[in-house]
């Protein structure tokens, strides 16, 4: 059975609907696409669709289709090329770690590297080093690690990450070893080919005032920037940008026009480039921006 996300990207977001009765549907006993029961469904992508596809986009295709016969073994970063950090390092020496390796996140280990504690973000080290308190040591901000054997299968990883909203996972083997770690970044790079990350867009996130009070922000602006912007917090996300909160609180494929609510913000989806987000329009509930940002 075809996974919710997989649905997502091949009709380009458009999902049939679940009836009560656990079977997709719109409610009044046919199939989302007018079949009734029984009939045989029309296919997402028809042969002259197919046809008619990019090289980038067939190839995008042929990717999708092998996420359920590949292993997460195939796709993750191998023990011996992990980033990792011990338990007992300071804060100042993760915080460097991390600005010069280019990571948001890190494992953190005791003694070897098979015994994992956790994940540490680079958000809660920051907080940390900026107000100090007694307690404030690595060991205390661990995260706990979401841990998968070798043979899980990339689709069914990509389905859990996002129902997790999490970004990393430590991939273990039947002994319980280390045998390396993945992210949600090299699952997405197995459908749409290498991604730009936090550490390496070509230029800076753009963010724009408008007259009417709204914002309208790059997808790659970091929520902490939005957080400034509006003197407003974005609670409960993995991610560190805003884009990347529009897209694990949607739990599929952004479209232009999707909506994402804050207990005191709205985000727009404005524009896309392929499936990936571009733009979006932000405001605060009943008001505008609060603060001038120059970009």
């Amino acid at each position: 059975m075809a996974k919710p996300w997989l649905r997502s990207v091949i009709a380009g977001g458009q999902e049939s609907s679940m009836g009560s009765n656990g079977h997709s549907g719109n409610g009044n006993g046919y199939h989302a696409n007018g079949a009734q029961p029984g009939e045989p469904e029309e296919p997402a992508i028809t042969e002259e669709e197919l046809t008619s596809l990019d090289d980038r986009d067939r190839e995008m295709l042929r990717s999708i289709i092998r996420l359920d016969a590949t292993n997460v073994r195939e796709v993750m970063v191998p023990r011996l090329d992990m980033e990792a950090v011990e338990a007992d390092s300071s804060l100042e020496a993760v915080a460097e770690t991390m600005v010069s390796r280019g990571h948001s996140r890190l494992p953190v280990y005791e003694e070897t590297i098979d015994k994992i504690l956790g994940i540490i973000h680079a958000r809660d080290v920051m907080a940390a080093l900026a107000w100090p308190k007694p307690k404030n040591s690595l060991r205390n901000l661990v995260r706990p690690a979401f841990i998968i054997p070798e043979t899980k299968r990339v689709d069914d990883l990509l389905e859990e990450l996002q129902e997790r909203r999490t970004q990393i996972a430590i991939v273990v083997d039947e002994y319980g070893g280390t045998e390396g770690l993945v992210t949600m970044e090299d699952l997405l790079e197995e459908i749409v080919g290498e991604i730009e990350d936090e550490f390496s867009r070509s230029r800076e996130a753009q963010v724009m005032h408008q007259s009417d009070g709204t914002v309208l922000v790059d997808a790659g602006v970091t929520t902490e920037a939005v957080e400034e912007i509006f003197g407003a917090s974005i609670d409960g996300t993995e991610v560190d940008t805003v884009g990347g909160y529009v897209y694990h609180s949607l739990g599929r494929i952004p479209q232009a026009g999707d909506v994402v609510e804050t207990e005191h913000l709205r985000i727009e989806v404005v524009s896309i480039m392929g499936r990936r987000l571009r733009r979006l329009r932000i405001h605060r509930m009943g008001e505008g921006a609060t603060e001038e940002v120059t970009s």
